[in-house]
């Protein structure tokens, strides 16, 4: 049995009725109730996605797959990501090491709706394709793809580490972004490179001005 006791049961219970009526009584479709339920319950904090996608995928019963969709629909109607927003989640992501080297590529573990749809323009940007053919949560990009995304997604010049932004802003920027992602290849999967890894990071915020 669902045992979910909501916080705000008034704010809850006002849009909710306001979402249902709005286009007259019982015109609403399944999917739009499931939507604003699921947003409702966000918002009410009983879940904080994506890191709950499995836990309420569990309650309410429903599988993982229909869960992330339906949190993909909450985020394009109620919670949109600005690219920022997205570049600031991909430093979060790779903070916490949520990616691997496989031969030439990258493996990204993006369980955020929103950011895998960046990833996905991002990459088309420049021209390259991502592969989640094996699993929706796993974007898998080639390491020479994914250092002309940096290039495109990336502040044209920043102040911070003044020697360091003098190369990048000048004429060696690509050979800024190589030297990059090489470290960044190095630092992919290493327990012991949890220092390098933030610190990957806080370079990578820094190029991409989050």
């Amino acid at each position: 049995m669902l045992n979910i006791k909501i916080k705000d049961t008034n704010k809850f219970c006002s849009v909710l009725l306001e979402e249902y009526l709005a286009g007259g009584l019982g015109r609403m479709q399944k999917r739009d109730i499931d939507i604003i339920m699921l947003h409702l319950l966000i918002q009410d904090g009983q879940y904080s996605f994506p890191k709950d996608i499995f836990k309420a995928a569990r309650e309410l019963r429903l599988t993982e797959t229909r869960t992330r969709n339906l949190y993909q629909e909450v985020q394009l109607r109620y919670q949109q990501l600005e690219e920022d927003q997205a570049k600031a989640a991909l430093v979060e992501l790779i903070k916490k090491g949520a990616f691997e080297l496989k031969g030439n590529r990258f493996i990204f573990v993006v369980r955020n709706p929103m950011l895998g749809q960046y990833f996905q323009e991002w990459v088309a940007n420049v021209e390259g394709f991502t592969d989640s053919s094996f699993n929706s949560n796993l974007v898998s990009i080639k390491k020479e793809v994914f250092a002309k995304v940096l290039d495109k997604i990336s502040v044209s010049e920043f102040t911070k580490f003044p020697d360091e932004a003098k190369i990048f802003n000048g004429n060696d920027r690509p050979g800024v972004l190589r030297l990059f992602i090489e470290e960044f290849a190095k630092s992919a999967g290493k327990e012991a490179g949890e220092v390098s890894i933030k610190a990957i990071a806080v370079a990578l915020g820094v190029m991409l001005g989050v």
